[in-house]
């Protein structure tokens, strides 16, 4: 078994490209089709087989979908992976059980097409489940809703900002950094929005009582690691320099190697310096002050 290797073409990452997905007793490597046998263009990813925790099968269409999750602290938490032949579930769960001595578990997914349900954070995925709306039994009963299917997850390491678009209290936005590795003509998701209904009870106007849409910004905000910055700071401003007209408020400004940061009191935006296309120093009509605009390509 120590030579032994099984592979799938045409398997997708995740955030990138089409690639061949292989696995041995030591290890499990996807490698892009994009770029041959190149290892330097951050196509290559490699699993070794001590840090594989568990693993995931799910079926979306004709194709399998397969989540491992790792314990490796350089390695992302859970990998993603899809592409694989629906009928591969025995393969991929028997290569599983005898090179990692891990148990592939099915995660079925909700095909009702509902619009709504329940969100809980588990670990640092954000998953809404189908809330199935069970029938009542006799007239006047009101409905019990049960937690159904998985319908959607998503993974909060990825999470650039997560906001309360217009300061509407009952609704959050998540944001996702823009990939240079997807394929030509590949989608991409760059933001999602979720209304979180209030509490019958709740009073729109009592700002100190936290609706659920801030609660659950709030706890997206701490698993997301949003508000952690790595790397040594060059230069900071305070906000009271850092007065923006979009997005408004005051923010310090904090300059780092690659990108730089924005803080305020209660969102943060973090820029990468590749994503700056012009900036403008612009006199206002007083000859005293000037405008100061970064223009972003994304």
């Amino acid at each position: 078994m120590g030579d032994e290797r099984v592979a799938w073409k045409h398997i997708g990452f995740h955030g990138h490209s089409v690639g061949t997905f292989s696995a041995d007793v030591t290890k499990i490597h996807w490698r892009s089709a994009l770029y041959g046998n190149d290892e330097d263009m951050g196509t290559s990813r490699v699993i070794p087989s001590d840090a594989i925790k568990g693993a995931k099968w799910s079926i979306f269409g004709r194709k399998g979908h397969l989540r491992i999750q790792t314990t490796a602290k350089k390695i992302k938490h859970e990998l993603r992976f899809d592409g694989f032949p629906h009928g591969d579930f025995e393969k991929v769960k028997e290569t599983f059980r005898r090179f990692y001595d891990v148990t592939v578990e099915k995660n079925p997914m909700s095909s009702a097409g509902a619009s709504y349900g329940k969100s809980e954070i588990e670990g640092r995925n954000l998953v809404f489940r189908h809330m199935v709306l069970e029938e009542a039994q006799e007239e006047g009963e009101e409905f019990e809703p049960r937690v159904g299917d998985e319908m959607l997850s998503l993974d909060l390491a990825e999470v650039s900002q997560c906001v309360l678009p217009g300061n509407n209290r009952h609704e959050i936005e998540l944001q996702f950094p823009e990939s240079d590795t997807h394929e030509a003509g590949t989608d991409n998701l760059v933001a999602i929005r979720f209304y979180i209904p209030p509490d019958a009870d709740f009073e729109n106007s009592d700002k100190s009582t936290p609706s659920n849409a801030e609660i659950l910004q709030k706890n997206i905000m701490k698993s997301a690691n949003i508000k952690n910055t790595t790397g040594d700071m060059l230069v900071e401003f305070p906000e009271t320099k850092g007065t923006f007209l979009t997005p408004r408020g005051r923010y310090a400004i904090e300059l780092y190697d690659n990108f730089m940061r924005m803080r305020g009191n209660k969102y943060d935006y973090r820029i990468k310096y590749d994503d700056i296309s012009r900036l403008f120093l612009l006199p206002k009509p007083d000859d005293v002050h000037f405008a100061f605009v970064i223009a972003l390509d994304k």
